[in-house]
């Protein structure tokens, strides 16, 4: 099922929330009232805080490690 536009409830909805509404099909027109409209935004700069949670591994080899050098200890103890 194809549907088309209505433009002018398009408009009205667009007045009635403070916007404007630009047709698509208008090419480099659509795009330069874009861009003015864009332009007229308020521009405010903002702060933002960003951090990074690592992820810490070395508890996996951490008792593979230690179990080898107990078992090295004790195949140099038993050499003796």
């Amino acid at each position: 099922m194809r549907t088309q536009a209505n433009p002018a409830f398009l408009r009205e909805l667009a007045g009635a929330g403070g916007g404007k509404m630009v047709n698509a099909d208008d090419g480099a027109a659509a795009i330069k009232t874009l861009v003015t409209e864009l332009g007229r935004l308020q521009k405010t700069a903002i702060e933002a805080k960003a951090y990074n949670e690592y992820v810490v591994y070395f508890q996996w080899l951490l008792l593979p490690c230690l179990l080898l050098l107990i078992a090295e200890q004790l195949l140099w103890w038993r050499k003796k």
